[in-house]
């Protein structure tokens, strides 16, 4: 008889072995790349959130106590809480205002904010 040459099945066994790691290697690198994505978006929105936050501040002529306050400040559909801490300067006609976004109920801020108001009346 004569003599087939082929592929054995350990070699194929070995094959299938390093594509399934190459596969599983692209899959992993697939996931981190679209977390990272969804994680610069929700930080992009949160910033624009408080951005908001100050802007409202700043239309409202507000010049809050020095301190710490909180309120909602949805964008989206996301619900975002932004935590705003108002501080003494130097000059007594300006506060230090900083925002400081997050979602609700999640310790890490997303995004932070500072800022300066003046009293305006």
């Amino acid at each position: 008889m004569k003599r087939e040459r082929g592929y054995t099945l350990v070699e194929v066994l070995i094959a299938l072995a390093i594509v399934s790691v190459a596969i599983t290697a692209v899959f992993h690198a697939l996931q981190v790349s679209t977390h990272s994505s969804r994680q610069v978006g929700l930080r992009s929105l949160a910033l624009h959130a408080a951005q908001n936050t100050l802007a409202e501040l700043y239309l409202q002529r507000a010049f809050p106590q020095p301190g710490l306050s909180t309120k909602a400040c949805p964008l989206g559909p996301y619900a975002f809480s932004c935590e705003i801490e108002s501080k003494k300067t130097m000059h007594a006609q300006f506060r230090q205002i900083t925002i400081r976004v997050h979602l609700e109920n999640e310790p890490n801020a997303l995004s932070t904010l500072y800022g300066t108001l003046a009293r305006t009346r």
